[in-house]
């Protein structure tokens, strides 16, 4: 009689070797990512965070996949990620103006923050 294996997960749940390493720090950056733009709207606001984090994202993608395979016209390329960080900077600075009393807060204030999420 033929012994019959019965797996616990679907066969497309059953990812293995480099794929699943790569998945599990695929989730870690991503989960990483999102505890800390929790913690820059927390600290920052919503107004600054939120650009800074997205423009980052989109510098640090647009490098990366550059570097892995130079697909494209660069200068366009990087000169549209310059413009991101212009971008960027000018946020930061027009959100400095708008709130100049403002002070930012402590890093003593994220933890107590963190600490009671």
């Amino acid at each position: 009689m033929e012994r019959r294996v019965v797996h616990s997960f679907p066969i497309w749940l059953r990812p293995i070797g480099v794929i699943s390493v790569a998945l599990f720090l695929g989730g870690v950056v991503f989960n990483a990512g999102n505890i800390l733009l929790s913690a820059a709207i927390a600290v920052a606001g919503m107004a600054v965070a939120f650009p800074v984090g997205v423009g980052l994202a989109l510098v640090l993608g647009v490098l990366i996949n550059y570097i892995g395979s130079a697909k494209g016209d660069p200068v366009l390329l990087f000169g549209g990620v310059l413009l991101v960080i212009v971008a960027i900077v000018l946020n930061g600075v027009a959100c400095k103006r708008c709130h100049p009393a403002v002070q930012p807060p402590h890093v003593e204030s994220f933890w107590l923050w963190y600490r009671d999420c």
